[in-house]
């Protein structure tokens, strides 16, 4: 499939004229009928908006394109995700053992203050 056929199985699909999607995507109805007749090509914006109005990548390009141009993205996202999750885990990793440490921390004062108090008893009884 290629983008003219495509685009003119969305618009059916959709229950669509072509003056209807030429209203949806902000253009003219003759822009529509070239790019079905396979006489140009609809800009990056207008192709966003298509797929922004509930068109699929692979209806309008076919799952070739689909396949070729858009798995490599999503390997990349994946990949990068991962890595965003790695860091994440190693973040909350160092959270967690400031939290203990500082549990540690609070303990070790508190000790200390009933150390100090029990002294203090202490030298009053003296």
């Amino acid at each position: 499939m290629d983008i003219k056929s495509g685009l003119k199985s969305f618009r059916l699909r959709k229950n669509f004229n072509q003056e209807d999607l030429a209203k949806a995507l902000g253009v003219n109805q003759q822009n529509i009928s070239l790019w079905e007749a396979g006489r140009g090509y609809p800009s990056y914006l207008v192709l966003k908006k298509l797929l922004e109005i509930g068109a699929m990548v692979e209806e309008v390009f076919g799952i070739q394109y689909a396949k070729m141009h858009l798995n490599p993205v999503i390997e990349t996202t994946n990949k990068e995700l991962g890595k965003i999750m790695g860091e994440w885990r190693a973040t909350k990793s160092k959270i967690d053992a400031l939290d203990d440490l500082g549990n540690i921390v609070k303990q070790s004062l508190e000790k200390i203050e009933m150390l100090e108090s029990k002294f203090e008893q202490f030298e009053k009884g003296r």
